[in-house]
Order: structure tokens, then C-alpha cells, then sequence
């Protein structure tokens, strides 16, 4: 079991950027500045919701106000302001004081899970600028964590029992909150997307019919001159399958050209996402070649001397 606190949960969307200066760096033009999101934490928070210290340290209980005032940056931090120099052991200046970097963690997502990784600097909560902030508590269990929901108030009760325990939320509850939005458009997307195809179908069997009844007589003759109904069939497929397959082409160009408008919403998928791409055209000729099927086969039945006879 693990706790710790925090000004700012991942998936939040909460947002609090501080300027900064990095000590021995020249001044920066006027108007121009070196931006970061601030976030104030316990000695355990990263710990607690499995962040990685991937070098240095991590807090400690000794970080106080009366230490020497310490700062924690992100790796999205580390790329973006010292392009593979080493920032650890270099110092800081915001919030009115000069702090010592003594460490990078992992990169989170605060603003989403469609949000991109920002430069992010933590500090410990006895040393932030701002003593008023509200922390988030956070625990890591290996029990049912609502049943930690008690113990958590109990035990804050004991240390201030004026201190309020509320809006406990399990992690899996917090991420689902998080991506409401997102998922309730990717339900209204697969819904849409599953009536155009059901019409683009119901479009390529009428087109399909249509031919069939314009070349009866055709198809009569064929028959009748020794054609089999899988020659009839072969044939209507075959005049469906270029249809199907021009607008196949046409509608890759076009979903190539429209996904770069909707990168937005295409979490874990890059526009142009090969798989995706194959798996939705097989999708179509599978559908496609079903919708065909059905007038391809009452063609293949046709009975030569009725066809001719109507003629």
C-alpha cells in the first residue's frame, strides 16, 4: 500500500503554468519565456500512482521549507529545454526562489488522454509558493480500493477531524469520467458509420438488381447457348466488383484527405493507420460482394425461354 498527495490529478485537465529561468542561460528577448505546468506533490505521490523516477531522486519527507528548496521535472521538461544535456543538479528560478533539479519522472497525460505531454515541474508540498492549494489524496492498494474509502476517512480523521474526506473515486472511475467525451463521440461515429454502410449496401445491391433486369435477355441468351448459372454469376460480380472497387479508391483518397481534420479524435491510431485502412476496405468488399451476391444469383435462374419470350 501506498499514499501520497497531489495539487493536480492526470486526466484532470486542471492547468497551472509558471514561467521560468534557468541559471546560467542568457536572457531571454522581452515578452518571451521559458513556460511549464507547476504541480505540487507529497514525498510519495509518485510512488503511490506508479510514475517513474527515471533519474535521481525522489522526494523526502526531509524536502521541508526549511531545506534546501528542491524541484522534480518531467522528461517532456528534459527534452524540451536541455536536448539531452543532463538537467539534474541545475537550478531553477520561479515562484521568487532559485531550486535545485534532483530528478526526472515519467511523463503523464493531465489534460486528457488526447492531450499532448507538456513540460511539467513538481515541487514538494511544504516547499510550493502557493500554501493554500487543496491536495488530492491517493492511494495504491492491492484490496478492493472502495473498501479503502473508510479507512481513508478514519484515518484523516484522527490526524483533523475538521479536515472533509469526499468525492472518493476509484482510478478506474476517474478514467472513464475522463473520456466521456471521447467516447460517447466514438459511439455517435460507429453509428453513423454503420448506416452508411448498411446504405452504401443496400446502394451497390440496387445498382447491381438494376443491371440484372436491364440484361435479362443477355443473360437469357447465355443461357441458352450453353452458359452455366456460375458463367451468369461470374459476370455479375464481375461488372459489381469494378463498381465496388472505383469507389473503394475514391473513398481512401477522400478518408486520407478527411482524417487529418479529426486527429483529434483518433487516440492510439495515427491518420493514416495502415491497419485500420485495410481492415475497413476488406470490411467493404466482404459487404459489398454479399449485397452483389443476392441479384447475381437470381440472374444465374433465369429462364432462357421466359427471358426471350418477354423480349
Amino acid at each position: 500500500m501506498a499514499a501520497g498527495a497531489t495539487a493536480y490529478l492526470p486526466l484532470s485537465g486542471d492547468d497551472n503554468g509558471w514561467a521560468f529561468f534557468i541559471e546560467g542561460r542568457p536572457p531571454l528577448p522581452v515578452g518571451v519565456y521559458n513556460m511549464a505546468k507547476y504541480r505540487a506533490v507529497s514525498d510519495s505521490y509518485f510512488g503511490a500512482l506508479g510514475m517513474p523516477i527515471v533519474k535521481g531522486r525522489d522526494f523526502r519527507p526531509a524536502d521541508t521549507r526549511d531545506a534546501a528548496l528542491v524541484v522534480i521535472i518531467n522528461e517532456a521538461m528534459a527534452r524540451t529545454y536541455w536536448r539531452g544535456d543532463d538537467p539534474v543538479g541545475q537550478r531553477l528560478r520561479f515562484g521568487g526562489a532559485w531550486k535545485i533539479i534532483i530528478g526526472i519522472v515519467g511523463d503523464v497525460r493531465h489534460e486528457g488522454l488526447d492531450g499532448e505531454l507538456k513540460p511539467e515541474m513538481y515541487v514538494p508540498f511544504a516547499q510550493t509558493p502557493n500554501p493554500e492549494t487543496t491536495p488530492t489524496i491517493v492511494v495504491r492498494t492491492a484490496t478492493d480500493p472502495a473498501a479503502m474509502a473508510a479507512t481513508l476517512r478514519e484515518a484523516v480523521a484522527a490526524t483533523d477531524p475538521a479536515v472533509p474526506v469526499d468525492r472518493v473515486r476509484t482510478l478506474d472511475e476517474f478514467v472513464s469520467a475522463s473520456v466521456g467525451q471521447p467516447r460517447f463521440r466514438t459511439w455517435l461515429l460507429a453509428a453513423l458509420s454503420l448506416l452508411a454502410l448498411m446504405m452504401a449496401s443496400i446502394g451497390l445491391s440496387g445498382v447491381t438488381n438494376n443491371l440484372v433486369v436491364q440484361r435479362t435477355r443477355e443473360f437469357g441468351i447465355c443461357l441458352a447457348v450453353g452458359a452455366t448459372p456460375a458463367d451468369v454469376i461470374r459476370l455479375v460480380l464481375g461488372r459489381a466488383a469494378r463498381l465496388l472497387f472505383a469507389g473503394l479508391a475514391l473513398g481512401l483518397l477522400a478518408s486520407a484527405a478527411l482524417t487529418w481534420t479529426i486527429t483529434r479524435l483518433l487516440y492510439g491510431v495515427t491518420p493514416l493507420d495502415r491497419q485500420t485502412f485495410v481492415a475497413v476496405s476488406m470490411l467493404l468488399i466482404l459487404v459489398g460482394c454479399v449485397a452483389s451476391y443476392i441479384p447475381a444469383r437470381r440472374a444465374s435462374r433465369i429462364d432462357p425461354a421466359l427471358a426471350l419470350r418477354g423480349e
